[in-house]
């Protein structure tokens, strides 16, 4: 699509100084900076076969231009800094990439200089590895709430099978990754996750059409490139 084409090309002029940097820094930079990309990168490879089943509905609602970023999404970015500036709002702009790298070193604090070391590390993860492996590694170990460490457990303790639900109800579970499931579920939570759902409905209504209409159930959608 010729829509998506000039979004890559904006895409990647923004990033050309990130990926500088992080080819710089992950080569030559601080020791513990380069032993968390080796450690990420490793991680990498150890993900759940059930992780797939979650991949697209991943992808529509924590980073729907994952098809066109290189493991930062510099347009997010730009629209959040926007949003903090002039509306006050704060809302996230990581990348399925930037998330699997905070699950991986552990490190959350909300400073500038963790968000900048994150897309670095996230970058040169994405120029390794296949976007579907980074994916589902960080399904297989995210935090869906209380007793859902990673999509299996996720699974196990909502009784269901991925391979049978639709894509509104795997949005619905990715939601959780926000909006983690607590302790004792109340009413208030659900109504925040049917809210989230319906507005990823509505936001990403061409994704969630062209998903209904592949071989999603199968696991077999691979136009976003995850």
């Amino acid at each position: 699509m010729a829509k998506n084409a000039i979004l890559r090309l904006i895409i990647a002029l923004l990033s050309t100084p990130y990926i500088f940097a992080s080819k710089l820094l992950c080569k030559f930079g601080p020791v513990a900076l380069r032993d968390d990309v080796e450690k990420c990168s490793e991680m990498v490879g150890e993900f759940s076969d059930r992780a797939k089943y979650l991949r697209f509905a991943l992808v529509i609602a924590e980073d729907h231009r994952n098809e066109l970023h290189f493991g930062i999404d510099p347009l997010s970015i730009l629209s959040a800094l926007i949003g903090r500036i002039f509306k006050g709002k704060r809302r996230g702009a990581s990348t399925i990439e930037q998330q699997f790298v905070r699950v991986i070193t552990g490190r959350y604090e909300p400073t500038v200089r963790r968000k900048i070391r994150e897309q670095l590390i996230a970058i040169e993860i994405c120029r390794r590895h296949e976007k579907s492996h980074i994916a589902d590694s960080y399904l297989s170990r995210a935090f869906f709430g209380s007793g859902q460490d990673g999509v299996e457990q996720l699974e196990k303790n909502s009784d269901i099978n991925l391979e049978k639900i639709d894509l509104i109800q795997s949005i619905a579970l990715t939601a959780q990754l926000k909006y983690p499931k607590p302790i004792k579920v109340t009413e208030q939570w659900r109504a925040t996750i049917k809210a989230r759902r319906n507005h990823l409905r509505i936001a990403r209504g061409s994704d969630l059409k062209q998903g209904e209409t592949s071989e999603y159930s199968k696991a077999a959608f691979s136009s976003a490139k995850v």
